[in-house]
């Protein structure tokens, strides 16, 4: 039986909702009123993503970081249709400019800033040495919003941090985000792939997402960092590999979801060798739900 998230008819309900309020009074306790949204509503509740009590009142099932903001919720899941109905008809090319994607990754991408802050860079420790005395430099590739960027250099003034991407629209959004934040002359937006990245022992950190880049841009772009990176520095790769744990509809839609973004799936396994054969020293991985991330550093 399918997962009912992976229907259509409920994830248009569920956009429908964030996007004309009727989710953040769901979220606010609120009762709704109009007759499309307590059906929207009453399937949610069928579906599982909401959960009625006895006294009428919503609230989502389980925490999601699109959830706590509708707009962000909207975005993403109207992403998701957009690309759901493009590879439906033909059109299945990987897309990187669609607006409401680019929202949606970068609030993940928030996620991914706290993982590095509070869960990665404390077993870096010459690595959180020059984060802590505002000396580090951080390389984020396919920066998208730019909200890992911002997240760092905020966490830790003086860090500066370069962010590169094909994509015009995340690049216009970033720059957007960061001059909102006052860190323009901390953060360098450049319109540029990593396979042409030719800065020399520069970075003591880099952020490099497997999933979006084709195998040969990879193996390309993983000799390009390992140059850009100063020794002892430390590349972090997040892998599309589903836990073993996972049920097989998880698994595949994590793979589906990979071959749709460009780089397809990878076992944690391949990457930790692509890292050694790369030149790279003391590889290792943390294991997640839907991706791994995987480390290793400049000899």
């Amino acid at each position: 039986m399918i997962d009912s998230l992976r229907q259509v008819q409920v994830v248009g309900a569920l956009a429908r909702l964030a996007g004309n309020g009727g989710w953040a009074g769901i979220l606010a306790g609120e009762p709704l009123r109009g007759t499309m949204d307590m059906a929207d509503a009453r399937l949610l509740v069928a579906a599982d993503v909401l959960h009625e009590h006895a006294d009428g009142r919503l609230e989502p099932v389980e925490l999601h970081p699109w959830y706590d903001d509708p707009a962000v919720l909207a975005s993403g899941l109207a992403a998701e249709l957009r690309r759901a109905l493009r590879h439906g008809t033909g059109a299945d090319q990987p897309s990187g400019d669609d607006p409401d994607e680019i929202v949606a990754m970068g609030v993940a991408s928030q996620s991914a800033a706290a993982i590095l802050a509070d869960a990665v860079l404390p077993m870096l420790t010459q690595t959180r040495d020059r984060f802590d005395d505002g000396t580090a430099c951080f390389l984020d590739v396919g920066v998208g919003t730019g909200a890992i960027s911002e997240a760092l250099c905020r966490r830790f003034p003086g860090t500066r941090a370069v962010g590169l991407d094909v994509s015009p629209e995340a690049l216009a959004m970033a720059r957007d985000r960061v001059a909102a934040a006052g860190l323009a002359d901390r953060v360098d937006l450049r319109r540029v792939s990593v396979v042409d990245l030719d800065d020399v022992d520069r970075y003591d950190l880099a952020w490099m997402p497997q999933v979006f880049l084709a195998r040969a841009d990879l193996e390309r772009g993983l000799d390009r960092v390992l140059a850009s990176l100063r020794p002892g520095g430390w590349l972090v790769m997040p892998v599309a590999a589903p836990d073993p744990g996972c049920t097989p509809l998880e698994a595949a839609a994590v793979e589906h979801d990979a071959a749709l973004r460009g780089g397809g799936a990878m076992s944690v396994e391949s990457a930790l060798s692509l890292l050694t054969d790369a030149g790279y020293a003391d590889a290792w991985d943390m294991r997640g739900v839907s991706q791994s991330l995987t480390f290793a550093r400049k000899p």
